[in-house]
């Protein structure tokens, strides 16, 4: 053995037994202490000196979980464990935690403040999302692509006409080429699905200018077997610009055909519309499913829109939702043979 070898591990086991006890206290504080305890105990401190506090059942509930005032104030060890670990400052900030708590509690219940603290995109029901720069001459190319996807960064460009900032269209000036984090995109889709994802509005902020563009997800290109993501655009949005809104089922129950097993067959799960500005960006049109019969052809008057949603003018009026399969009922089925 080398010289010194055996101050180490005094060292140690001082340590380990410091920890140990410290544990013990906390976890098992009903039982009696032990020697390495009142060892400790005795050890701490101030513990004589704060030993002497007299605790109410206030401070006990911010200290600990089901220990009475009576106990504390009576059982030394006790005594001595809350002195060492809990001072007159740490259960003053705790009262003083515990109150701001009980009054923001109030303020919601009675809804005061709520309309200062509410988010304004989250009004329009707008996202957020971030990117980064991309440069033309080092991060253009397959291989240069196939690096940036291994490092989680989808390559694309930001496009279109913008009447709010007078960006014209079909000018390559203001095509921003950019890559995004592959997590927003998870993000994005665990929230919204696969199909709704390009039919949400976000305010993209290009880390490195701090530009920040109000844009619609498009061409989501994702790898058919492996499925990750290859490249993502985003087109500019304003309002008045054409917006693919999904369709949704309602009332569901009340519906003949549904109700014997019945179904939509879908021509279009999603209907183009116009969003006047300032007007909520609403997550889903609703399909009314009341008295919904058997080989029943759905169009736009079974949809609700709310106010400032209407339909594109691109839009034909023979536009078709889908229609209705299913069961028979027992008297659509003809005599037998």
């Amino acid at each position: 053995q080398r010289p010194g070898n055996e101050l180490l591990m005094s060292s140690t086991h001082i340590a380990i037994m410091t920890s140990l006890t410290r544990s013990i206290l906390r976890l098992k504080l009903r039982q009696p202490a032990s020697i390495c305890q009142r060892l400790w105990l005795s050890t701490s401190p101030n513990s004589s000196e704060e030993a002497r506090r007299i605790y109410t059942e206030d401070e006990l509930a911010s200290m600990v979980s089901g220990l009475s005032s009576e106990r504390a104030n009576s059982d030394e060890n006790v005594a001595a464990y809350l002195a060492s670990n809990f001072t007159e400052d740490d259960t003053d900030h705790l009262q003083e935690f515990l109150k701001m708590q009980e009054e923001l509690k109030e303020k919601v219940e009675s809804g005061e403040g709520l309309e200062e603290s509410v988010d304004p995109l989250a009004a329009l029901n707008i996202n957020r999302m971030s990117c980064h720069t991309r440069c033309q001459e080092t991060e253009e190319g397959t291989r240069a692509g196939r690096r940036m996807r291994k490092q989680g960064m989808i390559p694309g460009v930001i496009y279109g006409r913008d009447p709010v900032k007078k960006i014209p269209p079909f000018d390559e000036k203001h095509i921003i080429y950019v890559k995004t984090p592959d997590r927003y995109i998870y993000s994005g889709i665990n929230r919204h699905g696969w199909r709704d994802f390009e039919s949400r509005v976000y305010d993209l902020t290009v880390e490195e200018t701090g530009e920040v563009h109000r844009v619609m997800p498009t061409g989501l290109q994702v790898h058919p077997v492996k499925e990750k993501f290859i490249c993502l655009n985003f087109i500019r949005y304003f309002p008045g610009k054409p917006i693919k809104i999904p369709i949704k089922p309602i009332n569901v129950e009340e519906s003949p055909a549904m109700k014997r097993g019945g179904f939509i067959v879908w021509q279009n799960r999603h209907l183009e519309c116009v969003v006047e500005d300032g007007v909520p960006i609403p997550e889903f049109l609703e399909l009314e499913c009341t008295g919904l019969e058997r080989k029943q052809v759905l169009r736009q008057e079974r949809l609700t829109f709310p106010d400032g949603v209407k339909v594109s003018h691109r839009v034909k009026d023979s536009w078709l939702l889908g229609s209705v399969f299913g069961k028979a009922a027992k008297d659509e089925i003809g005599p037998e043979a």
